[in-house]
C-alpha cells in the first residue's frame, strides 16, 4: 500500500497517514501549473502509473495538482481512488472511498460467459445469443454435409459449437439495463460502473 502525497506543504507534519501505507511525494514544495499543465500531467501520470484499490490520495498542495493526480488516480483504477482526509477534531487522517459512477461496462466477456449466457436465457434475454454450430468435411463430403442437420449423431460428427453475444450489443444491453434501474448480477456479467476520464495537455 502507498500513500501519495501530491505536494509538500511547509510545516505541515504527515507522519500519521504512515498508518495506510508508505509515503511516496509526487510533487515538491512550491512546484505551481502557471502556463501549461504538461509537464505536471506527465509527471504525476508516470508517479500514479501504478495506483490501485490498496492505495490511497493525500489531498495537500496546489489544487490544480490535486485535481490532476485525483483525475490520473481514477483513470487507472476504473474510476475508483481513495484519498486520506484530516479531522480536525479527532486529529488523524480517515480514509474516503470514491467511485465515479456514469456508465456500465464489460470487463472480461468471455471470463464470464456461461454464467451471464444462462442468465440471459432465465430472464427473457436469450434472443441476444447467437449460436453457432459447425463441423468440417473433407474432399468428397459434399453429400454428407447437405445431410448434415438431420444425420449429425449417426454418422458419428463431433461438432464445434460456438456461442457468444456480440460485444458492441452487449454492452448496449447493460448501458440501458443500467440507465433504466433494472438490476443485473454485476458479477456474472463482469460488468463495472466507472467513469471514464480523459486529460489532456495544454
Amino acid at each position: 500500500m502507498t500513500v501519495y502525497i501530491v505536494q509538500e506543504v511547509k510545516n505541515r507534519n504527515v507522519l500519521s497517514a504512515e498508518k495506510y501505507g508508505e509515503l511516496e511525494l509526487l510533487l515538491p514544495e512550491g512546484s505551481q501549473i502557471v502556463l501549461s499543465s504538461g509537464p505536471t500531467v506527465k509527471r504525476l501520470t508516470h508517479k500514479l502509473r501504478n495506483f490501485n484499490d490498496e492505495d490511497y490520495l493525500l489531498l495537500i498542495g496546489d489544487p490544480s495538482a490535486i485535481g490532476i493526480a485525483c483525475a490520473i488516480a481514477a483513470t487507472n483504477n476504473r474510476g475508483r481512488f481513495k484519498c486520506l482526509k484530516w479531522d480536525k477534531r479527532e486529529y488523524k487522517y480517515y480514509p474516503v472511498e470514491v467511485n465515479l459512477y456514469e456508465r456500465g461496462e464489460i470487463d472480461d466477456p468471455v471470463k464470464y460467459r456461461e454464467e451471464a449466457f444462462q442468465w440471459l436465457r432465465d430472464n427473457g434475454h436469450g434472443d441476444l445469443i447467437k449460436n453457432q454450430v459447425s463441423a468440417t468435411f473433407g474432399k468428397g463430403e459434399d453429400d454428407s454435409a447437405s445431410n448434415f442437420i438431420d444425420k449429425i449423431e449417426e454418422l458419428g460428427y463431433q461438432p464445434n459449437q460456438k456461442v457468444w453475444v456480440e460485444p458492441m450489443t452487449l454492452k448496449a444491453f447493460v448501458r440501458e439495463q443500467i440507465a433504466g434501474g433494472s438490476e443485473i448480477p454485476m458479477d456474472k456479467f463482469g460488468v463495472f460502473v466507472g467513469a471514464e476520464t480523459k486529460i489532456s495537455k495544454t
